[in-house]
Formats: C-alpha cells, sequence, structure tokens
C-alpha cells in the first residue's frame, strides 16, 4: 500500500527540516542516522560518547541526565524536529533503578524543558516502548489497551510518556510518541535475546567460543520490528503523525522465542549443541505473551514492516560474525 496521507493527519512538510537525533549512537537512534543519511539529510546528533568521525561538527557530545547539556545540543542543532531515542534499557543498567529513571524520565524531562524555553514549535518524535502494556492479557495491545507494566523499565517509559502528555498539554509542545515492540537487527545489544543468541554462534563460528548456545526461557511469544522498520516509522510520523498521540510500532505477528533459536541455528556455520540456563522463578517479571498491533500507525502513515524476522537475524549475525572478526569482542 502506498505511503498516502491519512485524513487528519498532520500535512507537515519535512524535506528540508532540521532534525536532532538525541541518543543517535545507540540501536534505534543509530538507525534513524542512518535512514536520514541516507535520504539526502545532514542530521545534528547527540551522543554520550565521543565520536571518530564529527560529520562537519553535527555530531555533538552531550548527556540527557544534564540539562544544560541538554540546551548547549538544543541550541547548537536549533532543530525543527527532534527524535529523542536516549534510553537506557535493562540490559545495561544492571539493576540499578535510580540510573533508569534518571535517564528515561528525567532525561526526557530536560529535553521537553528546554524545547519549552527555546523552541516550543519543535516536533518531537519520542521512543518509548510496547513495555509500557505489560502482558497481552488475552488481547492483541492497540493504543488504547490499559498501561500496566510489570518491569522497572515499563514502568520508567510510562512515567516518561505521561511527562510527555503533560508537557503537550501545559506548554503547548508536539510530541509524538511511539512505542515500539521488540527490535531486531544489526547493532542489537548483546544482552537481548536475539543478540544473545547471534553473538554466541559467530564466537563458535570463529573458535572464540564453545559450541554451545545457553539459553533461557524459550516459550515466551514476542513481537519482532526490524530496527530498520522501526526506524522508517519513526520518520513517517514526524511527517504524518498527530501530536499528542501515541502509535504501537510492531509487526503484529506472535514468534516464539523458540522459533528465534531455530532460525539463528538454521543459519550457523558449524553444529552447534544448545544448553539450558537455570530455570527462572516463578515469580520473575517476565511476560509469557507480548503482541500488538500497529494499525493506527498504518492508517496514519501506510507503514508496514518489510523486512523479515529471517533476513534481521541473517543480518544481525553477519554484523556479529564482521564484529568478532575485527576483534571487538
Amino acid at each position: 500500500m502506498a505511503n498516502q496521507m491519512a485524513p487528519g493527519a498532520s500535512e507537515r512538510q519535512v524535506s528540508h527540516i532540521e532534525s536532532l537525533v538525541i541518543g543517535g549512537g545507540g540501536f534505534l537512534g543509530g538507525a534513524l542516522v542512518r535512514l536520514l543519511r541516507a535520504s539526502g539529510l545532514r542530521p545534528s546528533v547527540m551522543v554520550r560518547q565521543p565520536a571518530e568521525d564529527g560529520e562537519d561538527g553535527r555530531i555533538s557530545q552531550g548527556d540527557v541526565c544534564d540539562r544544560e547539556s541538554v540546551r548547549s545540543v538544543i541550541r547548537q542543532a536549533n532543530p525543527s524536529r527532534v527524535f529523542h531515542t536516549a534510553s537506557l534499557i535493562p540490559a545495561k543498567a544492571k539493576r540499578d533503578i535510580q540510573a533508569m529513571f534518571a535517564t528515561n524520565v528525567m532525561g526526557a524531562l530536560h529535553v521537553f524543558e528546554v524545547l519549552a524555553k527555546e523552541s516550543p514549535a519543535t516536533l518531537t518524535v519520542l521512543c518509548s516502548s510496547g513495555a509500557v502494556y505489560g502482558e497481552n492479557r488475552g488481547e492483541t495491545l492497540s493504543e488504547s489497551s490499559p498501561l500496566h507494566p510489570v518491569t522497572v523499565y515499563g514502568a520508567s517509559k510510562v512515567a516518561q510518556e505521561m511527562g510527555a502528555v503533560s508537557y503537550g498539554a501545559e506548554h503547548a509542545l508536539p510530541i509524538v510518541r511511539v512505542r515500539p515492540f521488540n527490535l531486531v537487527g544489526p547493532g542489537e545489544p548483546e544482552g537481548l535475546v536475539s543478540s544473545a543468541f547471534c553473538r554466541q554462534v559467530a564466537a563458535a563460528e570463529l573458535e572464540l567460543g564453545p559450541p554451545v548456545l545457553a539459553v533461557g526461557r524459550l516459550d515466551s511469544v514476542r513481537d519482532f520490528t526490524d530496527v530498520r522498520d522501526v526506524a522508517r516509522a519513526c520518520l513517517l510520523l514526524s511527517e504524518r503523525g498527530t501530536p499528542g498521540e501515541a502509535y504501537n510500532i510492531c509487526s503484529g505477528r506472535p514468534v516464539a522465542i523458540a522459533q528465534v533459536l531455530d532460525l539463528v541455528l538454521h543459519h550457523a556455520r558449524v553444529p552447534m549443541s544448545v544448553k539450558a540456563r537455570q530455570a527462572i522463578p516463578p515469580r520473575s517479571a517476565d511476560v509469557p505473551h507480548h503482541t500488538g498491533t500497529y494499525e493506527k500507525l498504518h492508517r496514519a502513515t501506510g507503514w508496514a514492516p518489510g523486512i523479515s524476522l529471517e533476513e534481521s537475524l541473517v543480518d544481525l549475525l553477519n554484523w556479529w560474525r564482521e564484529r568478532l572478526a575485527g576483534g571487538n569482542v
């Protein structure tokens, strides 16, 4: 289906808009930066770690937890559109709840506060998460489903969204909230399940690890979308999304973790054995079933996922092969 503008959607023209990607060194942020550049745009990028290539000074070091750092980057970029992708995920938080809320909640509030004072007309695409919903509870998750997070990460994203809603109402900030479900693809952090599988296989192929794939719970059901498709959805919503609204970004296809494992093993270049880790405690916050619908996003933008899960996993596996072969262990 062609990406035609839905009735009532915003008619913003963004071909010459100055974009700022906050968290552009991360998984989703990096995919957005590459997409914008491939589209002929030269976005400004805010990263926590210094970059080797300054891209004509368009890459700035900054920390969302530091309000003055955020203010400095936004003043320098003078953006008409901000993609806020900076986030601390459980795999990197190391059980530091305060750090997670400082980054995910206070970091976003710093961005909103600076924009409210410096550039109130700037559109923000806030990257939240499907984790705000918690478990499916017998139905496919839509934007009208109750927010019932069961993890600290999900709770931090609900608080982040509530900050966006309040700033949108009190300061008339145009903020579009997006809720990606499980992202997959090249560059995926090692602590996430698909990347953990692919890294172990790539390491075994290069004789950097044993030909044994350690796995956890395999019966959990998730909704995977390639990070490049998610970046494309974020860009489309910056053009056609409605400020104040939230949009799921997902595939709508339930996939058991066991299916992910089978696909990764199918593309392994060496025989692998599978070893189960210690059983997950019954009270674990891991939800057994989590799938959504992207109908609202499709109505607004015409978006549909274009990259299959198998293609995503092959690209992720090749990414790990190249990374480990280059000594990035």
